[in-house]
């Protein structure tokens, strides 16, 4: 069930292009993908899921807010399924493959708005102990050195 039909000017195919869903280990994300070919139009551009909510909201006529994950899971298919993993963690020695992408570009810093930018850094996948160590020795870094406090 798609929900608009948008020739894909950025796939050599000519296809046509949606919303389309990605499943990892944490959550559903969404982008627009070539539905004829299967590749997303543009890598790891994700939608906000405020956004989609809206979009599918029009179409079902009710409010954004009442729209649930699993409602936008039934209307968007799904194209890419790493919820088993995305590879072992590269945090070394940690062996787990229960794994989600990780940017290390960070999207505070490049390219707020849109995070693109922050997407032309690696991503590499880390299991959720060690993404969320990551993200508090950033922050712990963070915060000494680039936050200033009110005198």
């Amino acid at each position: 069930m798609t929900l608009n039909r948008i020739f894909n000017e950025n796939c050599t195919c000519g296809g046509f292009r949606d919303i389309g869903r990605d499943e990892d280990a944490n959550s559903a994300k969404f982008q627009y993908y070539c539905f004829d070919c299967k590749k997303p139009v543009e890598s790891r551009k994700f939608i906000l899921h405020d956004t989609v909510k809206e979009m599918l909201a029009i179409k079902l006529k009710k409010e954004a807010n009442d729209i649930t994950i699993d409602e936008l899971r039934q209307w968007y298919p799904l194209f890419k399924d790493t919820r088993e993993g995305n590879g072992e963690c590269s945090y070394k020695p940690c062996i787990s493959t229960v794994t989600v992408n990780h940017h290390y570009g960070f999207k505070r810093i490049f390219n707020v708005e849109d995070f693109e930018e922050a997407n032309c850094w690696p991503v590499l996948p880390l299991c959720e102990e060690h993404h969320d160590y990551f993200h508090k020795k950033v922050e712990v870094y963070w915060k000494e050195h680039f936050v200033k406090e009110d005198a």
